[in-house]
């Protein structure tokens, strides 16, 4: 969590600086630290995997030079979350076992030195089942419902607790540009579960405060257990089922946790004015003390306790399944991947892949080759066309593309080429899904954009906005094997950075093993 708070923060630390400057910091980067780690050709393997050991060299290069600038005063945003939610976590416990212990003692009549069983569980127990079906409710029928208030409630406290802690720790102090860059990122996805993880263990604690000052009260006073209600038709047979309702959970393995319906009638409490002394006619503490501690551990504790592990695992899960598809994190992937920045001269041939021409571009063969292998070091193995106006033919394009992926393991990468002012997301959107569903996660897909055609030039530069359009598309798809890769005219895909061509097979009409030979 503090390795992400911490890598979202440097990106838009990077807001506003010079492209020029970004371009030579990362490219520095990619070449000295993340190719030694991760190979020369790492960009090709675009997969989540590898894009996340990229981004993490990266993020440990820049918090060393960080640090080294400010002589490692203050923590990282992400530190500073880390502890705030710690010291939110401990204030949220302390105060929710003296809660717990205080609703616990509360109910106990000091006069008299007796619970009323009735009371008890209303007080302790009922609230906990209502929010927890208010929880159910609130996810089963979350789009109809939205959030539910009383989570609304708990999540919006522990988060203005957590963002106010994390300011004091360290935030700012550094200044109002932390300020506002942290004040973006707190509304990322990934940063709702440890807030939600917070409300859970209150509830947790406030249990844990409710049997400990329960047992308490039982340890350090001679207690005993009544139950009254004016209603007398079947009021005993009533509270004994709720007691077997209760109960059934752990009735097969302590059946003494289980008051019997003579214990339930012989703990009726029948006074009709101000008696004192009130005789109890059976030990009353052995009949209900052992069931409401196992009540409260059963139906207040446990629940609670599988919902804060629910949290914490769904907030590892979001951190795993971040995609890193939004539009820094592509122009970030975009600077480390290419091609210059890394001066490394191809030894072999490209690797193969499945060219898609998306809405009418008619490129000749060899321009097509050309600018690919240069560009992303692919080799085209079979060229199709698709994003006309028949969608017969889309789908044509769809399958032929399937089965090529499908029938040559060693194509490994599928690549759309498409004219960056001629986005449509309502055709290219489900074609492109369908075609990660068809191919499977270990297929890149590449989008290739250029701009608008010019004079003597098959393929020119997209605009930045257009770029930055296609990007937003990508990121909203949510596929984290999909990249938007534009084209650039100074851009060598292969060969040395003067973009001189070593590798004879790159040019030529043969690839893969016969290339080779």
């Amino acid at each position: 969590m503090a390795a992400m708070i911490d890598f979202e923060d440097l990106l838009r630390a990077d807001d506003g600086a010079a492209d020029e400057t970004l371009v030579a910091r990362d490219r520095a980067i990619a070449a000295e630290q993340i190719v030694p780690v991760l190979g020369e050709n790492f960009g090709d393997r675009a997969d989540s995997a590898t894009r996340r050991r990229a981004f993490r060299v990266w993020l440990r290069a820049r918090s060393d030079a960080e640090s080294a600038r400010s002589e490692g005063a203050g923590l990282s945003a992400g530190e500073a979350f880390v502890h705030a939610r710690r010291l939110t976590g401990a204030a949220l416990a302390v105060g929710a076992l003296i809660s717990g212990a205080s609703v616990a003692a509360g109910l106990l009549n000091r006069e008299w030195r007796y619970f009323n069983v009735l009371l008890f569980l209303a007080v302790t127990l009922l609230p906990q089942l209502a929010l927890l079906a208010t929880l159910l409710a609130g996810a089963v029928f979350r789009k109809a419902l939205g959030k539910s208030a009383t989570l609304g409630l708990a999540q919006t406290f522990a988060r203005a607790a957590v963002d106010w802690l994390a300011e004091k720790a360290s935030l700012r102090r550094a200044g109002d540009a932390a300020l506002k860059r942290w004040r973006a990122i707190r509304k990322r996805a990934f940063l709702a579960w440890p807030v939600i993880a917070l409300t859970q263990g209150f509830g947790v604690f406030y249990n844990a405060g409710l049997i400990l000052g329960f047992a308490g009260c039982l340890l350090v006073m001679d207690v005993r257990f009544f139950w009254e209600s004016t209603p007398a038709m079947a009021a005993s047979e009533s509270l004994h089922a709720l007691a077997r309702g209760l109960s059934a959970p752990w009735s097969w393995l302590a059946p003494d946790f289980v008051p019997t319906l003579e214990a339930v009638e012989g703990t009726r409490m029948t006074l009709t004015g101000a008696e004192r002394g009130y005789p109890e006619k059976i030990d009353s503490a052995r009949a209900w003390a052992p069931f409401l501690a196992a009540t409260l551990l059963c139906w207040g504790a446990a629940p609670r306790l599988l919902l804060w592990f629910l949290c914490r695992w769904r907030e590892s899960r979001a951190l795993q399944r971040e995609s890193f598809n939004e539009r820094p994190h592509r122009e970030l992937w975009r600077r480390l991947t290419d091609r210059p920045l890394l001066e490394v001269a191809v030894s072999g041939p490209a690797d193969g892949a499945v060219v898609i021409l998306w809405g009418g571009l008619t490129p000749a063969d060899e321009a097509l080759r050309e600018t690919l292998l240069r560009q992303l070091r692919l080799n085209p193995s079979a060229t199709l066309a698709a994003g006309g106006a028949d969608p017969a033919a889309d789908d044509a394009a769809l399958a032929e593309a399937t089965a090529v992926l499908r029938s040559d393991p060693g194509i490994r990468a599928a690549v759309l080429v498409a004219e960056s002012w001629g986005l449509a997301p309502r055709d290219l959107a489900p074609f492109l899904k369908a075609l990660r569903d068809a191919v499977g996660e270990k297929i890149a897909l590449t989008v290739f954009l250029t701009g608008e055609p010019a004079q003597g030039a098959v393929f020119t530069e997209p605009r930045k906005s257009e770029t930055g359009v296609w990007e937003d598309f990508a990121a909203r798809l949510g596929d984290a094997g999909l990249a938007v890769r534009p084209y650039r005219s100074n851009r060598v895909g292969s060969g040395t950075q003067q973009g001189r061509v070593d590798d004879p097979t790159l040019l030529g009409g043969k690839s893969g093993k016969e290339g080779a030979e």
